[in-house]
């Protein structure tokens, strides 16, 4: 399929990441109706164009894409926010691009940020509750072959600069704040011990303070915690490992981005252990 085409050549199963395509802010609440969700694979920079579900006006639109290991499937959760939400499922792969909808036990509002391990699906929402207009946060783990969902207390979590994690298979959570005089930052992580039983443990590692503008990014398979700055300035721009076993970290300067002023920053986003060019042909998984 060329560029631009609506079946993608290779999204392989060791990039499962959540992808999707973002409406404007401005078009949040009535966008859809002008631009599907898609499944977009940027090495090759073909996509996926998913069926629109069948839906009324809605004020807000999660979509998560999720993969299930043991039988080899994609997933797709769209989640629709009219008051009471709708969720409906996708599943890729098996020759008919059907929506179907399953039932949460807990109203929520789903947002960033979220990941895929071993075949759990974990977003961060809001709590709806009926009675009153207070919105309680969660974990949503979704399992993405029996499609059933759980949730656990996330009131603990800070939502500025939090980051999910794949630590070598595991999922945590990753939290980095630098310090007032911006003289050190502390990376907090915080592992999930036991789902059933809502089990955390949490480690605080002090750091140097890189920069005002670092956040985590996400982790490597050899277990290096990957910080990167989020927009490009006049300063240099790094991105840095830390290892969380050794306390080390290491900081390589990143070129080629060209002249830019403090005035007209720009963003940046870094990919952890993304792989090119690997010649796998997984478009069946898409059919």
């Amino acid at each position: 399929m060329n560029k631009g085409g609506e079946i993608s050549d290779s999204i392989p199963n060791d990039l499962i990441v959540k992808i999707f395509s973002r409406l404007p802010a401005k078009s949040a609440s009535c966008g859809m109706e002008s631009s599907k969700p898609v499944i977009f694979n940027p090495s090759t920079q073909h996509y996926v164009s998913l069926p629109k579900p069948r839906r009324r006006h809605c004020k807000y639109l999660g979509i998560f894409l999720g993969f299930d290991p043991i039988d080899n499937r994609f997933k797709v959760l769209w989640i629709r926010m009219t008051g009471k939400s709708t969720y409906k499922i996708l599943t890729l792969g098996t020759g008919e691009m059907r929506w179907r909808n399953i039932q949460s036990p807990l109203n929520h509002e789903a947002y960033k940020p979220s990941i895929c391990i071993n075949g759990v699906l974990y977003y961060l929402a809001l709590a709806l509750s009926s009675s009153d207009s207070s919105h309680a946060p969660v974990l949503v783990c979704f399992d993405v072959r029996s499609e059933k969902l759980k949730f656990i207390d996330a009131e603990f979590f800070a939502y500025f600069r939090t980051k999910f994690i794949n630590y070598k298979g595991r999922f945590r959570v990753s939290q980095w704040k630098n310090d007032v005089d911006g003289n050190i930052a502390e990376l907090r992580v915080w592992v999930l011990q036991d789902i059933e039983k809502q089990k955390w443990s949490k480690n605080v590692y002090t750091l140097p303070a890189i920069s005002e503008l670092v956040g985590v990014a996400g982790a490597t398979s050899t277990g290096d915690i990957v910080l990167s700055m989020g927009y490009r300035t006049s300063k240099p721009f790094y991105v840095s490992y830390f290892n969380l076993e050794r306390n080390t970290l290491q900081s390589v300067e990143i070129q080629g981005f060209g002249e830019c002023s403090d005035e007209d920053r720009y963003s940046v986003s870094v990919f952890v252990d993304y792989v090119e060019d690997l010649n796998l042909n997984d478009a069946k998984y898409f059919n």
